[in-house]
């Protein structure tokens, strides 16, 4: 029952966590989403090469073909995927509970 309870608890982390990344890197990236100056196709290949290659972001980025018409179409689709306000209502709150709650992992000890 401890290992169930333990492994959701760290699917939950890894889901907090993964919130805690998006928002770090669209606090980098809007800059360049909001430069008028830069073209589409340009901003797509920076939005391909901010994504970590492996991860869920880059997969959807990488759905749509890397040209200035889909931009807008990826950017639209990861804030619907990741980027949905109730999720992100009450982060850091989440966030520090995740945190603590890892911490108190890494320093139990497992008795089974």
């Amino acid at each position: 029952m401890r290992r169930k309870k333990r492994q959701e608890d760290e699917r939950r982390l890894q889901h907090e966590l993964e919130l805690a990344k998006l928002l770090a890197f669209w606090s980098q990236f809007e800059h360049i989403h909001k430069d008028a100056y830069t073209a589409p196709e340009n901003k797509f290949q920076y939005l391909v090469q901010a994504t970590l290659s492996g991860s869920r972001a880059r997969e959807v980025v990488e759905s749509f073909p890397p040209t200035g018409a889909d931009y807008e179409k990826a950017v639209e689709s990861l804030k619907s995927r990741f980027g949905k306000e109730h999720i992100l209502v009450g982060f850091s709150s989440k966030l520090n509970t995740a945190i603590k709650l890892l911490h108190s992992y890494k320093t139990a000890k497992i008795v089974c």
